[in-house]
This record gives C-alpha cells, sequence and structure tokens, in this order.
C-alpha cells in the first residue's frame, strides 16, 4: 500500500471475528423480521451504532450483545458463540501496529488489521513496488516524497511498520503474495541508483520464495490495464469473503462487496495475460540491475 496521511487510527481486534458477529446478528434479526429502527426502539441502540456492528465496523460491547440476544430470543447455545465473537472483536493492546498510533491513519491501521488476518496478498501498484516486497531504503524514499511531506521522525516510523508488516512473509504459515509491477516502475530511480539497484536485487531473491508470485508487466504489453489507483485484494481462511482495497491521494478505501473483489481479480487476471514468464522477469531484474550497477 501507498504511504497514508497521519491521524489518530482505532485500536482494532479481531477484524475477521467483528465481521463474523455482525454477519450472524444481521441474519438472526432478518429471520425474527426486524428493522434497526425497531431493534433500537427497543435496545437504545443507536440505528447508527447498530448498522456499523452488523457491517462489522464497530465491536459489540457485552452490554450490546445482552440487549440483541434478549430482543432476538437467541438460545444459549447459540449465545455462545456470538459471545465468543464479540470477545475476539474487541480492542487489543497487544497489537504491535498500535504503539505507531500517532503516524498511521484509521485507514492504514484497519488495513494492517485485515492484512494481518489474510491469507493471500494481492496488489498491483501502477508506479512502484507494493510495500511487502520493499527494501527498507525504497521504503524511506518512498514516504520521504511526493505528495504526503512526512517529517523525519514519521518516516522513520512508517518505514518501521512497512517492515513489521512484511514479517507475515515468514514463519511456518507465511503469507502467500501475488504482487503485479509494471517495467516503467523498474526504471524509476526513487531515492536514486543505488537505492533503484539494490530494489531489483531484492526482487529477484523475493521472487525465489515458494510464497511469491511477481508478475512483470512490459512496456510492450498489448493490452495494458492502464489504473491510477493501486489495488489489493486479501483472502482469508475459512471462506471468509475477500475484502478490496483501493488507494487514493492521501487514504485508502475499504470495498467488502464482493462485486469489488470480482472486478479486481478481472484486473489482475488481464495483467496476468500480459506479464512476462518467471524466467522473463528475471532476465529483466537482471539486466536492469546491471544498467543501475
Amino acid at each position: 500500500m501507498s504511504p497514508k496521511e497521519a491521524a489518530m487510527p482505532v485500536n482494532s481486534g479481531s477484524v475477521l471475528q467483528r465481521r463474523r458477529l455482525g454477519t450472524e446478528l444481521k441474519r438472526i434479526r432478518k429471520e425474527k423480521d426486524l428493522t434497526l429502527d425497531q431493534v433500537h426502539t427497543q435496545s437504545r441502540i443507536t440505528r447508527s451504532r447498530l448498522s456499523r456492528i452488523e457491517n462489522g465496523h464497530a465491536e459489540a460491547s457485552a452490554e450490546d450483545l445482552e440487549l440483541l440476544c434478549a430482543i432476538y430470543e437467541i438460545d444459549t447455545s447459540e449465545r455462545g458463540q456470538l459471545e465468543q465473537y464479540a470477545r475476539d472483536g474487541q480492542p487489543r493492546t497487544r497489537n504491535w501496529w498500535t504503539r505507531y498510533s500517532d503516524v498511521l491513519s484509521a485507514g492504514y491501521t484497519e488495513y494492517i488489521a485485515w492484512e494481518n488476518e489474510a491469507v493471500r496478498y494481492l496488489e498491483y501498484m501502477p508506479l512502484g513496488v507494493p510495500g511487502l516486497l520493499q527494501t527498507r531504503d525504497y521504503a524511506r524514499a518512498m514516504h520521504t516524497g511526493g505528495y504526503f511531506g512526512f517529517g523525519e521522525m514519521q518516516v522513520d516510523d512508517l518505514v518501521d511498520v512497512r517492515m513489521q508488516r512484511q514479517r507475515r512473509l515468514d514463519g511456518p504459515e507465511p503469507l502467500a503474495v501475488e504482487a503485479f509491477v509494471n517495467e516503467a516502475a523498474l526504471h524509476i530511480q526513487l531515492g536514486g541508483r543505488a537505492v533503484l539497484h539494490g530494489q531489483l536485487a531484492h526482487l529477484r531473491e523475493m521472487m525465489r520464495r515458494p510464497n511469491v508470485t511477481l508478475h512483470i508487466i512490459p512496456n510492450t504489453a498489448s493490452t495494458m490495464v492502464i489504473t491510477s489507483n493501486g489495488i489489493t485484494v486479501l483472502e482469508f481462511p475459512d471462506d471468509d469473503p475477500d475484502v478490496t482495497f483501493f488507494d487514493v491521494v492521501g487514504s485508502t478505501l475499504l470495498r467488502e462487496d464482493p462485486r469489488d473483489a470480482r472486478r479486481a481479480r478481472r484486473i489482475f487476471g488481464r495483467l496476468t495475460d500480459e506479464a512476462l514468464t518467471p524466467e522473463g522477469a528475471d532476465a529483466l531484474l537482471s539486466s536492469r540491475m546491471k544498467e543501475t550497477k
């Protein structure tokens, strides 16, 4: 993902558990043939908060859940599962990203919370290298210039965040990564010639990992997919729906509608069709490394 503007973020618990709780509460409410307004009248929980709980965008307190279970006449066995979802969705002070709360926007915090629970990551950046494949120097150069204009201390923290995110690539159950890079991005000397050289070498190393697939879209592609925004799709275990993020200037837009994920996948499909073979990608990276020595 691209750098984000600084703002005080929310502290996220398990976003998957919050979404599961919201989905179940919405299903039960509809089975009871109740509207949000009717539930609001009986519970005094605001309609806005009820909607946010059902959409997984707000955690449900123990009091909230107690009221809703009473209104919906939920039996003991089903109630136990809902309470577990609610407990797991509560804010956690142990999340590693909370110590960076003074430099992370709410949107970036939400993105990290989702990424932290994903099992597969697909990202396309039009004129850059996707964040999980960036070197520290390249990430620093990306955060330093352009629109964002972060201060030196903010840049230090934001680069640390990016390096922390990359820890998901290691371990016994590493995140599966499918990254899409335009050849043009490999000619942009972000941070200077030496920084680009190091980034190219890092990409060659990363693409040899079994959990990383790198697609390079050549400048000669016959049907180039043109988009000015970065796109990320995150996949989750246990058949939980995908989420899609679109980068816009200064923020990230979260989309949970399956139609957005399908649109993104169509773009990824066209990019894959135009991409170089792994051997071609490696040869291109090797050639660019010689040119940037």
